[in-house]
């Protein structure tokens, strides 16, 4: 009985200090939409990522690797760009965001050619994704991405040092990958 008091009081004197702070700063400070006047046109963002194959694999894998895109707002819900993925994949995609009801969360789709090193195969990757973009001042052009993504490859499975592939030559591998990026918009 005594530990939901101890919780109730917590929370009880949680929701005092908010309450008390949210009166001494200015809440347009702390808006987290995506407004058309302040936006920057131009992302230039690193990112680094974990790298899990949902297939099986018998071989360890690396699983870190790391990318660079360029993106670009068109208005307060959609951005366009492009983007590079190296570790146990290589990817080069074309990208589009959009970021519903102007919020920092986005939903991505990519769409280009990828490679497979894991499963030496080579194709068309499909990269959808789930994410967001904080800016990290007013001012400034800094921020950082927090995402996860599940990248598709459909294609031609490749012999291995001559030996024809034992399974069939189409193949699609699905793997996972989250990370986080850290970036410049000017």
């Amino acid at each position: 009985m005594t530990r939901k008091r101890f919780l109730f009081a917590g929370l009880l004197l949680l929701a005092f200090g908010a309450t008390l702070y949210a009166q001494t700063i200015n809440i347009e400070e702390l808006s987290f939409r995506r407004d058309p006047e302040r936006l920057r046109a131009n992302w230039l963002l690193g990112k680094l990522f974990v790298f899990m194959p949902m297939n099986y694999h018998p071989f360890p894998v690396v699983p870190f690797g790391a990318g660079i895109r360029y993106e670009r707002d068109i208005n307060n819900l959609f951005s366009i760009g492009g983007a590079v993925y190296v570790g146990n994949d290589i990817a080069v995609l074309a990208t589009a965001r959009y970021f519903p009801g102007g919020f920092p969360f986005y939903l991505e789709l990519g769409m280009g050619w990828g490679e497979n090193s894991l499963f030496n195969q080579s194709g068309f990757m499909m990269n959808p994704a789930l994410g967001a973009r904080f800016r990290l001042g007013r001012r400034i052009g800094l921020f950082i991405n927090p995402f996860v993504s599940i990248p598709v490859l459909i294609g031609e499975k490749e012999s291995w040092w001559g030996y024809p592939p034992r399974e069939e030559r189409e193949m699609v591998s699905v793997s996972f990958r989250g990370g986080i990026g850290l970036g410049w918009a000017w």
